[in-house]
């Protein structure tokens, strides 16, 4: 998400803040319910607009067309799926701590025989850390924004555009992150000799975008089939109150529910920034809790059951003073949170320290300028 701006943003940063972290509740949970209710109600709709066709006379002939696209998509839809699927699993990207990587994809197989695929520009490349010049971010435009998902660009001395990380989550920290990798393989700083590997993977959401628009297709040629049957057998009149009835049901009560667990969705919102844990939630009633980095001294992650097999869990942000603790539920990649809630808190005591270390040097050498 754009860091300080966007979209009904319910937490804006300070003046001199930068955000680390921006979360919500994990889509992975929540959203296949209101994805069914959406399809629910697609379908409903669908269904509907084949009552004009069997009063237009067209019923046979649709029904003839149905046929044939649902035959074709039972044989074709499988395999691209499959494909596109096995293209995200496999596009991943390797971080270790001398360079990183793109590993072999169905991309690049498909590249050797010749066939394009999508978002594939980078495959088989790889980066030497001690020949990176920067590390920058390629925003997206649009919701990818909100969900802090874009590109990052790595730049070599020879090669501006070396190799391109797509679709990334917080793609802002893996820059900062390759560029720290970068400085320490220069000896900058401190070695990243024990930093073990670890494997990027492009985000869910991309997955997503090249899955649904395909679902959606099948589904209302399914409910339109569906629909065309239910035609044959009780008239366009039943249809209609049927339709009607079943979707009066379903905003009667589903509907509405579903609205109001968006808005708490969108609301409920975790930020980690360089001074700050803030927990926000609530519309009428709105809580929020803050915790100073000063303050912090541990933070856990915790993931059970299904959802530790999604990649969800919880991160706890605990703090020895009076202030409490906050907690962070059902956001994905906890591990990762934990960790840049650490770091962050790490170099904020670092600095801390700095400031006191020259405090008691500029007192140190003003006593010693009396005697």
């Amino acid at each position: 998400m754009a860091r300080g701006s966007g979209l009904f943003n319910p937490v804006k940063l300070l003046a001199d803040e930068t955000e680390i972290v921006r979360k919500r509740e994990s889509l992975r949970l929540r959203g296949p319910s209101w994805s069914l209710l959406i399809l629910w109600m697609y379908g409903l709709f669908v269904v509907a607009l084949c009552i004009p066709l069997e009063r237009a006379g067209l019923h046979s002939v649709a029904s003839d067309v149905l046929d044939v696209v649902l035959i074709v998509l039972a044989v074709m839809a499988p395999v691209l799926y499959s494909l596109v699927l096995l293209d995200w699993l496999l596009g991943t990207y390797t971080l270790g701590p001398q360079r990183i990587y793109q590993n072999s994809d169905l991309a690049g197989a498909l590249r050797g025989i010749g066939l394009g695929s999508p978002l594939a520009a980078s495959g088989g490349r790889e980066v030497e850390f001690d020949q990176v010049s920067r590390a920058t971010v390629e925003p997206l435009p649009g919701p990818w924004q909100w969900f802090d998902i874009g590109h990052v660009v790595i730049s070599t001395r020879a090669q501006a555009r070396a190799l391109v990380l797509r679709y990334m989550h917080h793609p802002r920290s893996l820059a900062g992150e390759i560029e720290r990798n970068a400085k320490a393989a220069a000896g900058v700083n401190g070695g990243n000799g024990q930093v073990a590997p670890r494997r990027l993977w492009r985000s869910f959401a991309w997955l997503f975008v090249w899955v649904a628009p395909g679902l959606a297709f099948l589904w209302g040629c399914v409910a339109a089939w569906i629909g065309l049957r239910l035609l044959a057998a009780f008239g366009p009149d039943a249809v209609l109150l049927g339709v009607f009835i079943a979707a009066l049901i379903t905003a009667v009560a589903p509907f509405p529910v579903a609205i109001i667990a968006f808005v708490n969705w969108w609301v409920g919102v975790y930020v980690v920034t360089n001074r700050r844990v803030v927990a926000h939630k609530g519309v009428l009633n709105v809580t929020e809790r803050v915790l100073s980095l000063d303050d912090v001294v541990s933070a856990s992650a915790t993931k059970a059951g299904l959802a530790r097999y999604l990649g969800v869990g919880n991160v706890q942000v605990n703090t020895a003073g009076p202030t409490g603790v906050v907690r962070m539920v059902n956001i994905s990649e906890p591990d990762w949170v934990r960790q840049q809630v650490l770091e962050v808190q790490q170099r904020v005591q670092q600095s801390r320290r700095q400031i006191e270390f020259g405090e008691i040097s500029r007192r140190l050498t003003r006593t010693l300028h009396l005697y």
